[in-house]
């Protein structure tokens, strides 16, 4: 059964275009076959993000459930495949995740859409809010690290946990938390409700 998928979404940069890469960037795998056989894997624990994926990408696949809390979407294309490799996603990509160039007026969107799929707000033990990213590339770690200093963040330390898909993480605590916050939500309308809902009910002045 083919299944109607929009296969040109990154043809033009905008918030929805910018955060499905970001996502995808976090929580997808792209993988060659034999013969002519392109797939997308689309894993994560939160329904949420994986709807918001289908939704942007206008697709009919099913949504299939992997085990306790774990969600699956499977996409074949082509098309989409090599346009993600031409923006630095790989079959590889614990060791060759690039950053992409995406521009700037939309890049935040991108570090939201990688976030809602690697990132996280926790609340201390003395009910403080901070937050991370993880990754399995360094490289790609680095990358996002520098680009979020040029927003006003410090440029933090890239903690190494061994191997792994959250390998290494990136932590910022309440003041950069905070302006990390306003730079993911400031006028956007696709992010993790959950995610936000989670930065919300933990903040504290």
């Amino acid at each position: 059964m083919k299944y109607k998928l929009n296969e040109h979404i990154f043809d033009e940069w905008n918030e929805r275009s910018a955060y499905l890469l970001g996502y995808l960037f976090a929580d997808a795998c792209i993988y060659r076959g034999s013969g002519n056989r392109y797939e997308i894997i689309i894993s994560g624990t939160r329904l949420e993000t994986l709807e918001i994926v289908k939704e942007i990408l206008e697709a009919e696949h099913p949504i299939r459930t992997k085990g306790p809390r774990c969600y699956q979407l499977r996409i074949g294309s082509k098309i989409l495949v090599e346009t993600l490799e031409s923006l630095g996603l790989t079959e590889n990509k614990t060791v060759n995740l690039t950053y992409p160039p995406i521009p700037r007026e939309v890049e935040r969107h991108f570090i939201r859409g990688y976030f809602d799929g690697k990132g996280s707000f926790m609340i201390e033990r003395n009910r403080r809010i901070v937050s991370n990213f993880s990754g399995a590339c360094y490289e790609f770690m680095e990358s996002l690290r520098d680009r979020l200093v040029l927003y006003g963040l410090n440029r933090a330390n890239i903690h190494q946990y061994g191997e792994g898909d959250a390998s290494n993480q990136i932590r910022y605590y309440v003041r950069d938390t905070r302006r990390l916050y306003e730079l993911l939500y400031q006028g956007a309308s696709i992010y993790s409700r959950t995610q936000r809902a989670r930065y919300e009910r933990g903040y504290r002045i």
